[in-house]
Order: structure tokens, then C-alpha cells, then sequence
């Protein structure tokens, strides 16, 4: 070997170490993969299908739940009389709230406009379409967010429904930048943190789900209708949590600011796509639940605009297509306290409730 050709080699020699000390957090985030980014289908069918069968499912906040969304749908004989769909702010309203009904919650953590469309999708069937559309929204429900996770399985209805109501769409494009979303969080030092802390605390397999017959647990539990039910919170700890949310507003590290709103082009898409369930049967209801006193003084104290403009702009899209709206995002005018709450904007079932059919 010439010296001009040992240069290139050496060179090789001498960033090897470098390239595998680099990958070894991406291989570790790979071995632990605490939120399971690199696919649980078995376990999410598992899942699907003890819950199909009569059984509450614990442990099941790593899990899928845009998969498991789609899986409880298909496991339908017919539609159901009421679909509840929105993000984790609605999972805790359950089949108890309608007696006599077949219900079923369909919300999903941190649910935006494509994962509502992607769920509506897999109901846009004769088969399984429902009588009725509770839509839970948030402030932050149609702002843009290109950072947003939305699960493989909901790519395809997601596709279908906007195509059916005139909005081009591609699932090679959706599945590239989901791909992209994916590989730019797998790589991230967030993830590298979560799988040390999922390793030190629950050791090489994680959080395992467990089907149980029991609804309360230590953990947040799926039930048969697809609510869940949340784990024992007191209202001390709602407190705390809610003051500390706060906190987390005033230094930006929140998830939610309060800043964000919904923007006109997803007001449209929403609008085309319930239009479409209307003009096919299909009765549309919009709640805006409310929030967490503190919370709620904090969006009015330093993006006043934002929440108020929010909530307007959901009750002018309900009375362009004739849909009613249930609460409000205020809790005073909604008739909460801080008593009727988990933390900063889950409320308990009993208040869900109340806000969403009445005392």
C-alpha cells in the first residue's frame, strides 16, 4: 500500500471510534425505546382486542393510542350512536355519561386536526359511521405544528377523508415526514433522557400493559369504550400541579403557552370535513372545555387575546354549520372550581360530565 493510499485508510481508523462512540445513544435509544418508536402493532392488537372483550387495560399510556383508536374502530359491529373525539382533555368522559347508548371515546393524547381527521376517516364507513360527533377543541387543536406526532396507522383515512372533501393529499409524503418527525425525535438528548429514566425505573422492557377487570388503578386505565380512567389524584395535588403549570408558563417551558390559536387554513379543512359527516347523517356537537382556574387566569393575563379569539372562532364555525357548543373554556362561566380538576386541564369524570350532557 502506497503512502498516498494508507492516508485514506488511516483516516478511516481514526474517525471509527469517533462514529461509534456518536451512535451509541441512538443505539441505546433503540435497545430501551421507551415510547415505543420503533413499533408495538402486536401489543397495541393485544390491546385492542382485551378491551373488545369486556376488559379494562392498564399501563397503556406508551402505547399507540392513534393505533389503538383505529383498532377499536374495526372491531365494530355497527356505528355507534355517540363518538367521543378530542385530545386527552376529553378521554376521561366514559359510556356512563349515556345510558342506553353505545358510546365511544375515540380522543387521543394531545389530539390535533389531522389525528381527528385521521379517526373521522376510519368512521367515514356506512358501517361504522356514528349518529353523533362530540368534538372536543382546544386553543391549540388547528395550530400549525410540523412537529407534531401522528401515528402510521391514521396516515391512510387521514388521506382518504381530506381527498373525499376536495383537499389533495399523499401517504407517501404524510409517511416521509412522519419518518422524518420520528428519526429527528429518536435522535434528540430528550429521548436519550427518557430511555435512561425508563431503564433506571422499569427496567430493560419498560412500562408492560396489564389487562385487569378493575377500573381504578395505579396507573391511568383504558376502559372497554376507550375513556380512561385516571389514577387517584387528590386536590392538593391537582393544586400543586395546576401552580406549577403556571410556573411553567411564565418561563416558556410549557407544553402549551396559551399562545397558540387556530389558524383560518385548518378552520376551513375542519369546516369541509364536518360539513361531510353532516351531509351524511351525522349530528356534530363541539365542546370547549374549560380549564383549570389558574390556568385559565394565566392565558387571560398574558395571551389574552389567543384564548378568547379561540373560543370565538369555534362558536363562529359551530353557527356556520349549525352545531351546538357545550361549556366554555372560562370555568367560572362554565360553573367549575378548581375542585373539579386533575391538574391544570383534565377534568375529573363528574365535571366532564356536567359540562358536556348537564347536571
Amino acid at each position: 500500500m502506497t503512502l498516498s493510499q494508507s492516508r485514506p485508510f488511516r483516516l478511516i481508523l481514526a474517525l471509527t471510534p469517533i462514529v461509534v462512540i456518536g451512535l451509541l445513544p441512538l443505539a441505546f435509544n433503540a435497545w430501551i425505546d421507551p415510547a415505543r418508536l420503533l413499533g408495538a402493532n402486536a401489543d397495541e392488537l393485544s390491546i385492542a382486542n382485551a378491551l373488545a372483550s369486556g376488559h379494562h387495560v392498564t399501563n397503556v399510556m406508551n402505547y399507540d393510542d392513534r393505533s389503538l383508536a383505529r383498532h377499536q374502530a374495526e372491531r365494530l359491529a355497527s356505528g355507534p350512536d355517540i363518538l367521543a373525539l378530542g385530545s386527552s382533555r376529553m378521554q376521561a368522559l366514559s359510556s356512563s355519561a349515556f345510558p342506553g347508548e353505545r358510546f365511544v371515546n375515540a380522543s387521543v393524547s394531545n389530539g390535533r386536526l389531522g389525528d381527528f381527521i385521521g379517526v373521522l376517516g376510519v368512521y367515514a364507513t356506512a358501517a361504522r359511521r356514528p349518529k353523533l360527533l362530540l368534538l372536543e377543541l382546544d386553543p391549540w387543536s388547528l395550530a400549525p405544528d410540523e412537529t407534531q406526532f401522528q401515528g402510521e396507522s391514521l396516515i391512510e383515512p387521514r388521506v382518504s377523508l381530506l381527498r373525499a372533501v376536495g383537499i389533495s393529499g399523499s401517504t407517501s409524503r404524510e409517511s416521509w415526514h412522519l419518518l422524518g418527525i420520528k428519526a429527528r425525535l429518536f435522535a434528540s438528548r430528550h429521548y436519550f433522557g427518557l430511555s435512561l429514566f425508563s431503564l433506571r425505573h422499569h427496567g430493560r422492557r419498560g412500562i408492560q400493559y396489564a389487562v385487569t377487570d378493575t377500573a381504578q388503578n395505579p396507573e391511568k386505565t383504558r376502559a372497554p369504550d376507550g375513556s380512561i380512567v385516571w389514577l387517584p389524584i387528590s386536590l392538593a395535588g391537582a393544586d400543586s400541579t395546576a401552580q406549577s403549570y403556571v410556573q411553567q408558563m411564565r418561563e416558556h417551558t410549557a407544553p402549551f403557552s396559551g399562545s397558540e390559536a387556530p389558524d383560518s387554513i385548518g378552520l376551513a379543512v375542519l369546516e369541509k370535513v364536518l360539513r361531510r359527516l353532516q351531509g351524511e347523517g351525522v349530528r356534530v356537537e363541539l365542546v370547549l372545555p374549560p380549564f383549570h382556574p389558574l390556568t385559565y387566569a394565566e392565558y387571560l393575563r398574558t395571551y389574552p387575546d389567543s384564548v378568547i379569539v379561540a373560543e370565538r372562532r369555534y362558536r363562529a364555525l359551530a353557527a356556520r354549520i349549525g352545531a351546538s357548543v357545550h361549556a366554555t373554556y372560562n370555568p367560572a362561566a362554565a360553573g367549575v372550581t378548581s375542585a373539579d380538576f386533575f391538574d391544570q386541564s383534565h377534568l375529573r369524570p363528574d365535571a366532564l360530565r356536567r359540562v358536556v350532557v348537564g347536571p
